[in-house]
């Protein structure tokens, strides 16, 4: 009896297993080892094995390509995450939507890999294959547009985006992808009147409605640089103002006022250019996003039109509020030669130069010595800015009581030439700020608060230390030998 039994047992067993591997089981297993890279191997293998099953669903052809591809793109297996899916194209080949999942994961494969012959050649293939798909077609020949501009094929490019664009002409979506491609490649062969057509129609409400904002403005931008290369200056900057009138984000429509002024300079429109780029600061004053270049500009102007002392004047402001190193060193630099202009006094200049890296007190560090310096600059000046003191009361008025108001606050006194008073809302500013920020506000208070309020860059470090340690000093006990001294306190007041 027993014998029996273990026989059929025997006979039965396999037939369980059998039964038991079925394609849905096999995924599933597949599914929970596809997260884990220990795992990618086995999944694989379960794939392939539901695949082989006859009675595979196309739902699980899909599922177990998917997780083949997924594993071998994530690890960059660029040829196996091809074959996954070419697999999938031989499994289902008469299914319209598995072949466009397929092919454009190949396509996106072969961008990533960067063979371009490979990818026109698929994109090709898929338009044999599905003519009766014009949608897909239209994302094939946008991805063969962007192979041929890859490869400077820049005419092809368009020709190739022409023909997909035809084949949608009422999805304003895939219309606006296809002509900013085909603007790019217009773009990058200098036919600009050409680049202008396609920029134009996807301003056009049916595309540009399609665009996601980043997209739209990147339109809008592209719009102005093409009409500005093309040196239709009156057209571009009518196009900036009319973006700056609708504008609701105070730093985008400080970008139009800068590019519009640009524009008005190329004409040599100069006091209007100055006009137009103040608006940065008295209209659009509630961000500082795009003050320092705004303030370049302006002196740039003003040396365009031979106002050195007023050209000098704009770009001490720009000096206060340089933020890194290099921006000082050039902005020394420039004015150093602004003063040598103005009279061509070399030692003058070079008293400039001298005091802005060693201070008062000359090289040696010592107050009352013979090289102890003089800064030249007090006697030339800052520029009065009316207009901006006003808009800037405003600003202060409504900016608010955390931080970042403090930081407003600062830069509104540094761009009207008055650096002691902004040197205070720094120091509120670093004595508001909550936990990591302090990292990022605590360099500005020293390179532009301290600088601009010293007028010198030099010898910095009792500040650096001072913001580190505090008062009681590295040890953080006070009333030992290494207390700090507040370096704050005498050019604050």
């Amino acid at each position: 009896m027993r014998t029996t039994r273990h026989l059929l047992l025997c006979l039965l067993l396999p037939a369980v297993a059998a039964a038991a591997e079925t394609a849905h089981d096999l995924l599933q297993q597949a599914e929970r080892l596809r997260g884990r890279s220990s795992g990618y191997a086995e999944a694989i293998d379960l794939c392939k094995r539901a695949l082989a099953l006859p009675e595979i669903t196309r739902d699980e052809t899909l599922k177990a390509c998917d997780i083949q591809y997924d594993i071998h793109a994530r690890r960059r297996k660029r040829a196996e995450a091809i074959a996954a899916m070419e697999a999938l194209q031989k499994a289902l080949p008469d299914d319209d939507e598995a072949d466009w999942t397929a092919t454009s994961r190949i396509l996106g494969q072969y961008w990533e890999w960067n063979k371009s012959d490979e990818g026109i050649a698929c994109a090709d293939g898929f338009l044999q294959r599905r003519p009766a798909d014009k949608a897909s077609c239209a994302d094939a020949g946008l991805w063969k547009c962007r192979f041929l501009h890859r490869m400077q094929k820049y005419d092809e490019a368009v020709t190739a985006g022409e023909t997909a664009l035809a084949l949608v002409p009422d999805d304003g979506k895939r219309m606006g992808d296809i002509l900013w491609q085909m603007a790019e490649s217009a773009w990058s062969a200098n036919k600009l009147d050409q680049a202008e057509t396609f920029v134009r129609h996807i301003l056009e409400p049916k595309v540009f409605q399609q665009r996601n904002e980043w997209e739209q403005l990147n339109a809008q931008r592209r719009y102005g640089e093409v009409l500005d290369r093309l040196k239709r200056y009156d057209d571009a900057c009518k196009h900036y103002l009319a973006l700056e009138k609708t504008e609701t984000k105070a730093d985008v429509a400080q970008d139009w006022c800068l590019r519009a002024g640009r524009c008005l300079m190329a004409q040599q429109k100069y006091d209007d250019a100055r006009k137009v780029i103040e608006r940065v600061f008295t209209a659009h004053g509630s961000t500082i996003n795009n003050w320092y270049s705004a303030q370049l500009t302006i002196a740039s102007i003003l040396q365009a039109q031979g106002k050195t002392l007023e050209a000098l004047r704009a770009t001490r402001i720009a000096l206060d509020a340089a933020p890194n190193r290099s921006e000082i060193t050039y902005r020394v630099r420039t004015i150093a030669d602004y003063i040598r202009a103005l009279d061509n006094n070399i030692g003058r200049a070079n008293q400039f130069i001298n005091y802005q890296r060693f201070g008062p007190a000359g090289e040696d560090g010592k107050p009352g010595t013979a090289d102890d310096l003089t800064d030249p600059l007090p006697a030339l000046g800052y520029p009065s800015y009316p207009e901006r003191e006003r808009a800037f009361d405003k600003v202060r008025k409504e900016a608010g009581d955390d931080d970042e108001a403090s930081r407003l606050r600062a830069y509104t006194y540094i761009y009207t030439g008055k650096p002691k008073e902004a040197l205070r809302h720094f120091l509120d500013m670093v004595g508001r700020v909550q936990s990591d920020r302090f990292k990022y506000v605590a360099p500005e208070l020293i390179i532009v608060g301290v600088r601009a309020a010293r007028g010198y860059a030099g010898d910095m470090q009792p500040f650096v230390d001072y913001v580190n340690y505090g008062p009681a000093g590295p040890d953080g006990r006070t009333g030992t030998a290494d207390d700090l001294k507040d370096p704050f306190a005498p050019i604050s007041k």
